[in-house]
């Protein structure tokens, strides 16, 4: 049976403009695992992978062995620019330094290969450069990192603020629906509680506790529904009755009060002379 002849590229393929937030977990100790392409190995000099205006936002990327995971990849030539990926592993992976001296207690963002052909083998060039291939980030909500994607975007691709991280403008599901009328709401929420009845502030308590915060456009109604419980809740506040006894206690001398304490002073040595004036009238019959 002939050998199949496999077509040669002409040209490197492209991957551009993408995000992955998912997971991806392997148990296998010989795998290239990443959040873009895995491994490219550009068989003997043929065109490779561009990656290019590409984002990992999740953290959920899992190897039996850890030194085998890239955020973006592993390539024999790395064709890759203006990437973001996270600034430490997750939570649960520890690349220690003994084990991983060149890692910096993170995953590497890409790696060139040095391939041997002959022995089937591949290595991390250790003099490779990744910074030139994007940033490492905390927080992908920050206004920045949306910003230098969308410099950066190819024509036609419009990324915009997303519920955890930057997407494109289509993806409604992981777009922020707008909570502009529940921060209104909010804003209206007298600074002392304590003159309402316990139970009109219980009431404004469930709403507030009700608002979830990662609802996207699509569930617009939900979040207005939100903004509107707040605002009922807020017109149905009950002020306490005050009552005879409070008023008597409010009346009440208070012992801290310099001016309250002049006055006992004085109703005392008015009572003190009353006795002595009554006490003479009584001595002198």
């Amino acid at each position: 049976m002939a050998r199949p002849i496999r077509p040669e590229r002409t040209a490197d393929s492209l991957i551009t403009d993408c995000w992955f937030g998912g997971s991806v977990s392997c148990n296998n100790i010989n795998s290239a695992v990443a959040g873009i392409l895995g491994a490219n190995f550009d068989f003997r000099g043929q065109p490779g992978v561009i990656i290019r205006n590409c984002m990992v936002s999740t953290k959920n990327i899992t190897c039996a062995e850890p030194g085998n995971i890239t955020w973006i990849t592993a390539a024999a030539t790395v064709l890759v620019k203006n990437c973001i990926w996270p600034d430490t592993p997750p939570a649960d992976v520890t690349l220690d330094e003994e084990t991983y001296p060149d890692n910096n207690g993170n995953y590497f963002a890409a790696v060139r290969l040095i391939v041997d052909w002959d022995a089937g083998t591949a290595s991390a060039d250790p003099n490779f450069d990744q910074s030139k291939c994007g940033k490492s980030v905390s927080n992908f909500t920050l206004a920045n990192v949306l910003t230098e994607l969308q410099e950066n975007a190819s024509e036609g691709i419009k990324w915009v603020c997303g519920i955890n991280h930057p997407t494109f403008s289509w993806n409604e599901l992981n777009i922020l629906a707008d909570y502009t009328k529940v921060n209104e709401a909010k804003s209206k929420i007298p600074n002392d509680l304590s003159i309402y009845t316990d139970e009109s502030v219980e009431t404004l308590k469930n709403a507030l506790n009700a608002v979830k915060y990662d609802k996207n456009i699509t569930e617009q109604d939900i979040v207005d529904e939100y903004a509107m419980n707040i605002n009922k809740a807020l017109e149905k506040l009950k002020k306490k009755e005050i009552t005879s006894i409070d008023k008597t206690q409010r009346k009440q001398i208070k012992t801290g009060d310099s001016t309250n304490f002049i006055g006992l002073a004085g109703l005392m040595i008015l009572s003190i002379f009353g006795y002595i004036i009554l006490k003479k009238k009584t001595l002198d019959r």
